[in-house]
């Protein structure tokens, strides 16, 4: 959450929630991109010297009982399991320092071997 709240009080940098990138322009290098701002269906053209694609913030997670930190990210142990026996979380809704999706896919195959040992033994 550093580095989040660090980017945001970047001048140069741009956040543009609720958006959905249609195209990608440049020949080398990225030059702009073609939009759709999701709250109004308008869609815009934007110049950009570089882009990084962010899913989100805050993990969706309000809807699970479990816990999780004042972030709203579910903690687990080492094996992914969380707070209520047999449940696993992986991913980005997952209290990690890092989150990528080499990160999240590491984390699925951890919660998915934890999760068939814990069927074995039920």
């Amino acid at each position: 959450m550093a580095l989040q709240k660090r980017a945001l009080k970047t001048d140069n940098i741009i956040f543009l929630w609720n958006s959905e990138i249609k195209k990608v322009f440049g020949e080398k290098l990225v030059e702009g991109l073609h939009l759709k701002n999701l709250t109004n269906n308008e869609l815009f053209d934007l110049s950009v010297n570089g882009l990084f694609v962010y899913v989100g913030v805050r993990p969706n997670t309000e809807q699970f009982d479990i816990n999780k930190d004042e972030n709203g990210f579910i903690v687990t142990e080492t094996n992914m399991q969380t707070s209520v026996p047999g449940v696993f979380a992986a991913g980005d809704c997952r209290l990690t320092p890092l989150r990528q999706a080499i990160t999240a896919s590491s984390d699925g195959s951890i919660a998915a071997y934890s999760a068939n040992n814990y069927i074995k033994e039920i």
